[in-house]
């Protein structure tokens, strides 16, 4: 992209040579969009039709080597216009009664039934705009970066990314350990089931040691019974088979 050549006004002029004689250089702190299309003016103290200003996010400029200066603006507020106009500030130094910096217009770009850009209020812009400062005395100024910088703004979308990231690792965690107790409690319901089982077998083979030994002692206390009647019968033959012979030899 081209760099923008600005219609410098008096005023920023002023104050950038104001700054040189302190020993100080300006500083461009400030960008602004508007919906007004013109030719500028030197005269000029603020944009025509002012939309929305923002302080500096991030600049790529070094002293000395370049005429040009790369500047970016964060631009997220809820509106919707067509840009026309573009301003840059200078911070003065000074606060006014309400304690904002008050801010001193170096220049504007803007042309006549022209349109620049458009603004959604869906849509937030990180705007980078690049400046030609050749019509500008030499090491005058330097970029004062807002609060809101692009850094801080990298590291809000990296925030907001751990966050979701640790949010998922939070959620797999508790599935693990979910899964974790599931296996625990299925393991010792297992081992539960084993031990009734061998508990069960156990009493089970008891019993029936228990049935064997007592079919054990009932078939000796029969076969008992049944020799001792053998027995009894073999002892009433003997005796009778001693009276037949005693007889027979009378």
């Amino acid at each position: 992209m081209s760099a923008l050549t600005l219609q410098f006004t008096h005023a920023g002029l002023d104050a950038l040579l104001s700054a040189q004689a302190r020993g100080f250089k300006g500083q461009i702190s400030h960008m602004a969009f508007g919906d007004a299309a013109y030719t500028p003016s030197q005269n000029q103290t603020e944009l025509r039709s002012l939309k929305e200003r923002v302080a500096i996010a991030d600049s790529d400029y070094q002293d000395g080597e370049s005429t040009s200066l790369k500047i970016a603006g964060k631009f997220d507020a809820p509106l919707e216009y067509a840009i026309r106009e573009i301003g840059v500030y200078l911070d003065s130094g000074e606060v006014d009664a309400n304690g904002e910096p008050e801010l001193v217009l170096l220049g504007v770009y803007s042309k006549a039934n022209t349109t620049l850009g458009y603004r959604t209020p869906d849509v937030k812009v990180l705007q980078w705009l690049t400046l030609s400062l050749a019509q500008l005395p030499s090491e005058s100024i330097e970029v004062k970066l807002g609060v809101d910088n692009l850094n801080l703004i990298v590291d809000k979308e990296l925030a907001e990314m751990t966050l979701t990231q640790l949010d998922t690792m939070h959620r797999q965690i508790k599935q693990e350990f979910r899964l974790q107790q599931q296996e625990t409690a299925l393991s010792e319901l297992q081992q539960l089931l084993t031990s009734e089982v061998t508990r069960l077998d156990t009493t089970h083979a008891a019993r029936l040691d228990n049935r064997v030994s007592a079919f054990h002692g009932l078939f000796n206390a029969e076969l008992a019974n049944v020799t001792t009647v053998q027995l009894d019968t073999m002892n009433r033959q003997t005796n009778q088979e001693i009276r037949l012979t005693n007889l027979e030899h009378q």
